[in-house]
């Protein structure tokens, strides 16, 4: 408290250090806040430092003339602007009662200097609550505050004079004491970090304790305000449980020694003089009761951790008692190895209900991801950031890009007085023929093209636009819009439903699908054209095999009068080139589940990556003429396919009994950029 009360005077600023007390009942939390408040107005020093409570409940509440100060040493010229966080109490002189269950995620500024833990006894229970508390005093330290050893002084009521200094390596613990009485508490400066104090109990040190002679303890605390902290931290005096009497006493007896140990602790004044030329980060003092500092004392090489009887968390529990015993030595994976083998999860684990799959352990969720890290190193802000990138990303597999452009020449579309009835079911050829052919362009991504010459553009002078010239301007506006359940998805995109309809059978492998060639001529080429169809063993049903050889003879074509309502009755041919990943050739939920015939017509040099994202798809493999060519040649092939398909379809089923005029004669072709569908119900003529 001397230094709390005494630092804002030294400092020109009024800058001082926090003391943070942890007390997980709120109701004793309050009332202790209540108490210091009360004390602290009687002695007329509401103005040097600010009693804070620390609910996770409630925001900070601070007295206007300290929130002033924090404005001007921030340079925060806001006038409704109000510390949210502990790190904004950056150098205000205060004590903070923290309270809750537990402390989790709380990060506290560089001007923390002490931490009384010794109301965490409910603690001990498990070993990551244990942890989870001391870890409120870990901190990032300079490596010019590591020099020397570490101070624990032993106040309790028996062999109070002895005390125990060891020097130990720096990612170890520093300090040991003899093994005090249950009511005693014991004073420590820590390092601020696991790794390197030692404070979480999978590490420990070699117990080599060294008879020292009784502290000066008054020349210790003033060396240690006046100075500041150094790697030999010297302890301030605590009052425990055992009242004035006992802590009177215990002052006595540290006084009665003239000799000085506190040189032993102090730095050189060329070594101050350096410090104060830099701002050195410098260990905390952490107050920890004898029960929870013999959990995290040292041990020999090789012997059991004390903390390792603790469970690792209430919501597990030990499968059996005749377990093997955790060494110090044990790295972080052998240790989670270790507990997810000797413990079992109780109801409201994450875990809990999961059906092992062997007898070794529980199973576990295969995306499930553990975050681990020494205290106050960023764990709680690298979690939130990971959920606001993962949250994007979701959402963004949710909306897609589309062109937010007008069809253009909509006023110079031809008036077609003839029109197909509604309640037909196909197209009509006889209509389609008398139906006047428009040589408009309104397609928006045309918008910078030539357009067809025709009597009506005449009186549209066609100038130059100076903004075209430029790439910039040509790129096309977009739009992002949600996805609907009936989209077509790229190969990002993984569901329980759909999976069987992109992935092969894990029983079936990729080599099981047969490649066959199709040949058929062209008149519009005058050649012969060979193309090459991959098709899986699911969808050779779709096809007509000979008899001897299985030579591909034709794709089969449903009949007009056919009324399943569970299958798309034309074919769908996708040409697409460069787009294995990104295009959106996935059309399960846009065909709402049902039976269709959908092929990827690609490039020969590009039907290996095809084949790999999509090898439950049927491949129709363009020739080798065709690797330089666009979609229009694509297409193209498509048409003539379709064609000559259609012909050997007719003549197959005419031998069957069925009029050449009741093959369905239709077919899609569709781009692989196609992301909604519209539906549209047909109403069945009344006969």
């Amino acid at each position: 408290m001397d230094d709390i009360i005494t630092s804002p005077g030294r400092d020109k600023s009024g800058r001082g250090h926090m003391l943070v007390i942890r007390i997980p009942s709120v109701q004793l939390a309050m009332l202790a806040k209540e108490r210091l408040q009360e004390a602290r107005d009687k002695l007329g020093l509401q103005y040097r430092f600010e009693i804070i409570l620390g609910n996770p409940a409630s925001e900070l509440t601070v007295a206007k003339h300290f929130v002033k100060r924090l404005k001007a040493w921030r340079g925060n010229d806001q006038e409704d602007w109000f510390p949210h966080t502990y790190q904004d109490l950056e150098g205000l002189p205060c004590i903070v009662v923290l309270t809750g269950k537990d402390p989790l995620g709380e990060t506290f500024p560089r001007s923390l200097k002490y931490c009384d833990l010794r109301l965490i006894d409910s603690s001990y229970l498990t070993r990551t609550a244990l942890e989870q508390e001391v870890g409120l005093a870990c901190c990032y330290v300079s490596k010019e505050a590591i020099r020397g050893p570490i101070v624990a002084l032993d106040l309790s009521e028996k062999d109070q004079e002895k005390a125990s200094v060891i020097e130990n390596d720096a990612d170890e613990l520093l300090i040991d004491l003899e093994r005090p009485q249950s009511n005693s508490s014991a004073v420590t400066g820590t390092s601020g970090s696991i790794a390197e104090n030692g404070v979480s109990s999978s590490s420990a040190t070699d117990k080599s304790q060294k008879p020292t002679a009784s502290l000066n303890f008054q020349n210790v605390v003033n060396s240690s305000v006046d100075e500041g902290f150094t790697a030999g931290e010297t302890l301030k005096q605590e009052c425990d449980s055992l009242g004035n009497q006992i802590a009177s006493s215990t002052t006595s007896k540290l006084s009665t020694s003239s000799f000085s140990i506190s040189q032993t602790f102090r730095l050189s004044s060329q070594s101050m003089k350096e410090y104060k030329g830099l701002h050195v980060a410098l260990p905390r003092v952490v107050i920890l009761s004898k029960a929870a500092y013999c959990l995290l004392g040292s041990q020999k090489s090789g012997q059991q951790l004390p903390s390792s009887s603790l469970l690792p968390h209430s919501d597990v529990s030990w499968t059996s008692s005749l377990r093997p015993l955790l060494h110090k030595d044990m790295t972080t994976e052998e240790q989670s190895l270790y507990y997810r083998q000797w413990t079992a999860t109780r109801q409201h684990h994450a875990d809990y209900g999961n059906q092992s799959e062997t007898a070794s352990g529980r199973s576990f969720h295969p995306r499930r991801l553990l975050l681990t890290g020494p205290p106050q190193v960023g764990k709680t802000g690298s979690y939130l950031q990971f959920l606001r990138i993962l949250f994007r990303m979701l959402i963004r597999l949710l909306e897609v890009d589309v062109y937010d452009e007008e069809a253009i020449n909509t006023n110079h579309t031809e008036d077609n007085k003839i029109a197909q009835p509604n309640t037909d079911q196909w197209p009509d050829v006889e209509i389609i023929s008398k139906t006047a052919f428009d040589l408009s362009i309104h397609d928006p991504k045309y918008v910078f093209m030539s357009p067809v010459y025709t009597e009506q553009l005449q009186r549209i002078k066609q100038e130059p636009n100076k903004e075209t010239k430029t790439d910039e301007s040509r790129k096309r506006n977009t739009v992002s819009m949600m996805l609907t359940k009936y989209a077509a998805y790229n190969t990002f995109h993984h569901c329980e439903q759909c999976h069987q309809y992109m992935d092969v059978n894990p029983s079936v492998q990729m080599s099981d699908s047969t490649l066959h060639a199709f040949t058929f001529s062209s008149s519009m080429l005058g050649e012969e054209i060979q193309l090459h169809f991959i098709i899986p063993k699911s969808k050779e049903s779709y096809f007509v095999f000979s008899k001897q050889g299985k030579h591909l003879e034709s794709m089969r074509l449903p009949l007009v009068s056919d009324k399943n309502v569970n299958a798309v009755k034309s074919p769908i041919f996708t040409p697409s080139s460069g787009r294995h990943e990104h295009g959106l050739l996935n059309l399960y939920h846009a065909m709402e589940g049902v039976n269709h015939l959908h092929l990827l017509v690609v490039k020969e040099y590009e039907m290996p990556l095809y084949r790999k994202y999509w090898p439950n798809h049927i491949m129709l493999v363009l020739p080798g003429m065709f690797n330089n060519a666009g979609v229009g040649a694509a297409r193209f092939l498509i048409k003539e396919l379709s064609y000559h398909n259609l012909e050997l379809e007719r003549n197959r089923l005419e031998e069957l009994g069925v009029k050449r005029q009741y093959v369905w004669p239709f077919i899609v072709v569709m781009d692989d950029s196609c992301v909604l569908w519209n539906s549209h119900s047909v109403q069945e003529q009344s006969r």
